[in-house]
This record gives C-alpha cells, sequence and structure tokens, in this order.
C-alpha cells in the first residue's frame, strides 16, 4: 500500500519554516509500517531547503521515503498544473478535526492487532465484525476528508506558514548560509564536493560538523567558510549533505543540501558472440528466464496468456506448463531452492511454486510494481520499471535497496535480470543492450550490445523486444532470446 504522510503537524509538531519535535510514535509507526512492506511517500507543501531539510530530518530518524512530494520517484514535475496524490492512504493532521495520534493510526491500518484480544474471547465476532466496519468506514473517511480539504488546505497552508514564520522570528533566525560551491545535477563519486558557508562579521563561529547521510565525516574547531566533503564512500543516487554549526551564542544551526551522485566508472562494452541458435516459441511473450540443470524455466506475460513453462534446451519439448489466472499479468521468475518464484506486473501478487510439480504453494504481495526477479542464493533481487533495485527475504520483507547509475546518470527501466559471480545482468526495457551492475554500489559495470539478435522484423518494434537473460554456469554462456521472438541465443561475451 502507498501511504502519504504530511511533515508539519503530522510526523513533527507544526514550527513552519523551523522543524518541531517528533511527534509522539511517529518515526517508530512509520518505521514498522516499511517494514511491513508500505511505501511512504513524503507529501508537504514544503519546497526548496525547507524541503530538503525535512527530508533529511527523517533520514536522520531512519526513515527513507519511497518518493518525496510524488507519487513515485520517477515522475516528472511539472508547475503548470497542481499535484496530484496517487496514494492509498493520506496521514495529515488537518484531517477529520484533528490528528488522532500515531498509536490510533496504527491500530487503524492494522486492525490484525486485536487478534490476540479476540483469541482470549475479549471481542467477540460481533464485536470484531463492528471493528472492520468502523476500520473500512475509517479508510473511507481519511481518503474523502482529503479530497474535500485540498481547497481549504492550500488557503490554511499561507495562513498557518505566515503565523508559524512570525513565531519561528520571535524564537531564533538562522543566519548562516549553506550552498555547494557549483551548481550541478550530478556529482560524480569519489570526487570531494566543495561548500561554502557565509554569515554576518558580528556573528561568532564556535565549531562546525560536517555529515553525509547522517555519517560524521569532519569535525572543525576553528570556523571555515569553505570545506570539501569527500564522497568516495557514498552511494550513486541522492545523499543528504550536513552542516552543523554551533555558534558563539550558543545557537545551533543545522543547514542540508541534497545532491544526486553518478558513477565514477565507465563501463565496458561488450559485445555477445552466437554460439548456437536454439528454438524459441514464437507466441511466448517474455517477462522472465533462468536455466537449471538442462531446462530452461520461461515466464511469459500478457493478460489471459501469462503462463510458468519448463522447456528442454536440447529437444525443445515443453515439459511443464502453467497458465495464471487471467487478470494476472506475468514477469520475472527466479528458482529459489525447490521452489519457482514468478512476479506479475501491476497486481502486486507474487507466486510461489513447487518447482517440480508446479503447484502453487504460496502467494506473496509487494507494495511496487514487479518487473525482473533474480537471486543470489539467499536474498532476491527484483526491479520494477526504475532504478530502482529492491532486496526481499524470502517472504517478500524489504531488507534493502540501491539505485544503478552509469557514468551518466540513473539508468532507469530496468526489467529482466540474472545474477551471475557477484554481478547482476539486467535487460534495460525497449533497448537493444544488456547492462551489469554490482548488487553492492549500484554502478554499471559492463555495457553488452545485442542489436545484431533483434530479429529483422522487429528492429523498429516497441513491444517485441530483447528480454530474457539465463546463465549456464557450467559452460559460463548465456542464454538470451525477446518477446515473441522465434529463436533463442546461445552466447559468450566477447570484447
Amino acid at each position: 500500500m502507498k501511504i502519504a504522510v504530511d511533515f508539519d503537524g503530522t510526523i513533527v509538531e507544526n514550527r513552519f519554516p523551523g522543524i518541531g519535535k517528533p511527534k509522539l510514535f511517529a518515526f517508530e509507526t512509520l518505521e514498522a509500517l516499511q517494514k511491513k512492506g508500505h511505501d511512504l511517500i513524503l507529501w508537504t507543501y514544503r519546497s526548496g531547503s525547507k524541503l530538503d531539510e525535512a527530508v533529511a530530518f527523517c533520514q536522520e530518524h531512519g526513515i527513507e521515503f519511497y518518493a518525496v512530494n510524488k507519487n513515485f520517484p520517477e515522475e516528472a514535475e511539472d508547475e503548470r498544473v497542481s499535484r496530484k496524490i496517487a496514494a492509498d492512504i493520506y496521514i495529515d493532521d488537518r484531517n477529520l478535526g484533528g490528528f488522532p495520534g500515531w498509536s490510533e493510526v496504527w491500530k487503524m491500518l492494522n486492525p490484525e492487532v486485536y487478534q490476540d484480544d479476540i483469541n482470549l474471547g475479549k471481542i467477540n465476532k460481533k464485536g470484531m465484525g463492528w471493528l472492520k466496519r468502523l476500520f473500512s468506514r475509517t479508510l473511507l473517511l481519511l481518503i474523502v476528508a482529503f479530497l474535500a480539504s485540498c481547497t481549504a488546505n492550500q488557503k490554511e497552508e499561507k495562513g498557518q506558514g505566515q503565523a508559524a514564520e512570525e513565531k519561528e522570528k520571535t524564537t531564533y533566525d538562522k543566519v548562516v548560509a549553506f550552498r555547494a560551491k557549483q551548481t550541478k545535477d550530478l556529482y560524480t563519486t569519489g570526487q570531494d564536493i566543495g561548500f561554502q558557508l557565509e554569515w554576518p562579521d558580528t556573528v561568532g563561529i564556535d565549531s562546525m560538523k560536517t555529515y553525509a547521510n547522517t555519517r560524521l565525516k569532519e569535525s572543525f574547531y576553528e570556523p571555515v567558510q569553505e570545506l570539501a566533503i569527500t564522497t568516495g564512500d557514498l552511494p550513486v543516487g541522492t545523499n543528504t549533505f550536513k552542516v552543523e554549526v554551533w555558534l558563539d551564542n550558543g545557537h545551533r544551526e543545522n543547514h542540508y543540501q541534497t545532491l544526486r551522485l553518478k558513477s565514477d566508472i565507465t563501463p565496458e562494452k561488450l559485445d555477445c558472440r552466437v554460439v548456437r541458435t536454439l528454438d524459441h516459441d514464437p507466441t511466448a511473450f517474455t517477462q522472465g528466464l533462468y536455466y537449471e540443470d538442462g531446462y530452461i524455466y520461461e515466464g511469459t506475460g500478457k493478460r489471459g496468456a501469462s503462463s510458468l513453462r519448463k522447456v528442454d534446451l536440447e529437444t525443445g519439448e515443453l515439459v511443464s506448463s502453467l497458465a495464471l489466472p487471467a487478470e494476472y499479468f506475468g514477469e520475472g521468475i527466479t528458482g529459489y531452492g525447490d521452489k519457482i518464484i514468478q512476479l506479475t506486473w501491476t497486481s502486486r501478487t507474487g507466486f510461489i511454486y513447487d518447482k517440480e510439480s508446479f503447484s502453487l504453494i504460496n502467494k506473496v504481495r509487494y507494495p511496487t510494481e514487479g518487473w525482473g526477479l533474480t537471486t543470489d542464493g539467499k536474498k532476491l533481487i527484483m526491479s520494477d520499471g526504475s532504478a530502482t533495485i529492491y532486496f526481499l527475504n524470502p517472504n517478500f520483507n524489504e531488507t534493502g535497496r540501491i539505485k544503478v547509475y552509469d557514468d551518466q546518470g540513473p539508468v532507469r527501466m530496468l526489467n529482466e535480470l540474472e545474477y551471475v559471480n557477484g554481478k547482476v545482468y539486467a535487460n534495460v526495457y525497449q533497448q537493444d543492450y544488456i547492462i551489469s551492475f554490482s548488487p553492492e554500489s549500484g554502478k554499471v559495470l559492463e555495457k553488452i550490445d545485442c542489436s545484431k539478435l533483434v530479429p529483422e522484423k522487429y528492429k523498429n518494434s516497441r513491444e517485441n523486444v530483447l528480454n530474457g537473460i539465463a546463465y549456464d554456469p557450467e559452460s559460463q554462456m548465456f542464454f538470451l532470446t525477446g518477446k515473441r521472438w522465434s529463436n533463442m541465443y546461445q552466447v559468450e561475451l566477447v570484447e
């Protein structure tokens, strides 16, 4: 579920443009919601440096949002139109006549917390039915109240912001300015980023500390107006830099800059040499592929035509096949022990099958679109069509995520995945090349040209594209194919 959360007055006490104290159980509840697999969106009227401060404040308390003032990370911003939220739930202190408190929010979003009371006979079935109805109505009211209050909130925000700003000025105005020396859309990992600080001559500075993503980088016991923060140990993607300034008068100021880092590695360019050409079902809309013990396992897509298949590599014989229910659009697959896991596209549902019989063992849920899936033998590795890669345990609980960047910027539309010897190979949707990247750093390591594999009739197709990567560890070769291609190719990667 996507949950949008307001900041001022909801996560923290409203002291805009400053940052108030965290509300009781706010960050504990948000962290628990994330662990349950929900995507959290920070949705606030803050912008610019004030927004950066709010994001950094939440990061300091262990919360990294799925998106900030966007419905999803890659959503393009357009200031010409009003913002619209597509979240399932919106949590805002201005809805329902006031904020009920984070403990109550947790109960509303997790009615199963009453299960122990039910088991003890403290809540009978009739009482539980009332609770479910109340819960459903509460969710509906949350959504309706948000839609009804949008216009009123816009008017209130201006007045509240002005009032809070006046209150803030009566307490303390920040006097230090903090900014990057160069304004760039992307910096490179490994380079030192220079920052400038400015303050009036009448202000005395006692000491300073610099941080990168809450990690202390350097302490200064004399004031400096120019400093550099090293980035060699930072991940690609968005990073938050902070300077903590202590003034002689006892005040402390925190200033933030949020910058993006691209990879410092130029991807190695490789080609694929065809060793063998194999038959492939030209009706198969290939979405997932992997090889094991002489068999190709394939997941296909399209609603009403999605399937899971097992094919004898040498004979081309279809050994096993399972059709997905018509409402599902099949996506990536991977083997995991004695099981096969298959994603679906927009249904946020995955299927776990017995590898031998294809019988359904379990269904799992995840909060994003499902695109590609692979495993390193311990954790699952999933793509959702963006530049984000998710790491999951076998129960599909997220254990981490990275962004994938090359030396030009983020690599979006990551699709089918295959883990091989410490690298993850990925199709890039509608591109005739494959990339490999480090699952630790997210940096792109290789770019493999597969253009000569694309059938002539599909050279300009936007649908029947290169998709499907499998690896044979014995021959150390790959199997590559595409959607509705009549051939599969066994290839080796060459310079």
